[in-house]
């Protein structure tokens, strides 16, 4: 087990966020958000001189208040606001899911697969690992694909947490430059990124209580076959391929929602991982086979010269033919015999 390992690492970087991005950006950017607002009006007023239209000033000052007025209360609260969204998604995603808080979270997705392969390993244990050396690479690359496939799996959900924190906490390096009528669509695309990985998270939540009920069905049912696991494979290849099935509808159904909304994601590492894994199992499992296939042809190479050396000692025994010749010695062995009867048939 992780030991809560990846719990903590989440706490660790979230609460960092929190407490350097928040504070920090507020007080840099507020300069800037103020500089911006000053230069907003500067430009409205040198509009006026320029086109000598006077009437049009007060329209541009009440747009301009009005925008500069909901990027600054945006801008105050983002943090609150922002992370009041995440944790609406989080709320939702837990209740369709029907599990508590403990039970979803990256170590205890991680541990769920740790679990699964520690039944695979000890039910090999008990069967003798030295049984077959083909039943050992089954048993260890199926057990490697399911620890890969929940390490995935524990990863996107983290990667999803840190990437809202991300969002949350760095908002106001956007919002700040957002007072101007040509950049105040950033503060639409931030809003929509935060809704979006709210979306997301409640959508994974949703998908990460599918797979943590059918393992505890996996769970059940690898520890009451364990006894004869190495002999009937069924319950361990259902595993194997049901958690490539989830992981995979883990990485594909929570981005194709969230995409939907608007924004994109921010760290991939899980995805990452689970494609250097897979492909790291899948050029081991070839390497194996190649190494299996090459042994077999090297057996089928000596029972080929056994064979041939079967049949040179069975010439030299029905023939006498100790020369080692090649198949045409044994057609002159009948010649030699039939001479040594010659002179017996000329006396006769």
């Amino acid at each position: 087990m992780d030991g809560g390992l990846l719990n903590q690492v989440l706490q660790d970087f979230v609460t960092t966020i929190q407490t350097t991005w928040g504070p920090l950006l507020q007080l840099y950017m507020l300069r800037i958000l103020l500089m911006l607002v000053v230069l907003q009006c500067a430009i409205i007023f040198a509009d006026v001189l320029m086109t000598h239209d006077a009437t049009r000033l007060l329209d541009h000052l009440v747009m301009a208040c009005v925008r500069v007025g909901i990027c600054w209360v945006i801008f105050i609260h983002a943090g609150d606001w922002g992370q009041a969204i995440i944790d609406f998604g989080s709320d939702v995603g837990r209740a369709v899911s029907t599990l508590s808080t403990g039970s979803i979270t990256p170590s205890a997705i991680l541990n769920t697969g740790l679990n699964l392969a520690h039944i695979i390993w000890t039910a090999k244990a008990t069967g003798g690992w030295l049984s077959a050396g083909i039943q050992d690479l089954e048993f260890f690359f199926v057990s490697m694909v399911i620890i890969a496939a929940w390490t995935g799996a524990a990863l996107i959900y983290l990667g999803a947490l840190l990437e809202a924190a991300a969002l949350v906490y760095g908002g106001p390096l956007l919002i700040a430059f957002t007072p101007f009528a040509w950049t105040a669509e950033l503060l639409v695309r931030w809003a929509l990124s935060v809704l979006g990985i709210a979306i997301k998270i409640a959508v994974l939540l949703m998908t990460l209580a599918i797979g943590m009920a059918i393992a505890r069905v996996w769970t059940e049912a690898l520890a009451l076959s364990s006894a004869t696991l190495t002999t009937n494979l069924w319950n361990l290849m259902v595993a194997a391929v049901e958690s490539l099935i989830f992981v995979y509808l883990l990485m594909k159904i929570p981005t194709a929602i969230a995409s939907l909304v608007g924004g994109g994601g921010l760290f991939t590492f899980g995805e990452g991982f689970l494609a250097q894994a897979m492909g790291a199992l899948g050029g081991a499992a070839a390497s194996a086979g190649s190494a299996g296939a090459s042994a077999a042809g090297s057996a089928a190479s000596s029972a080929a010269s056994s064979v041939g050396g079967l049949g040179h000692v069975s010439r030299t025994i029905l023939f006498g033919d100790n020369s080692g010749g090649g198949a045409g010695d044994s057609s002159s062995a009948p010649t030699a015999l039939l001479a040594a009867d010659a002179p017996t048939q000329k006396l006769s």
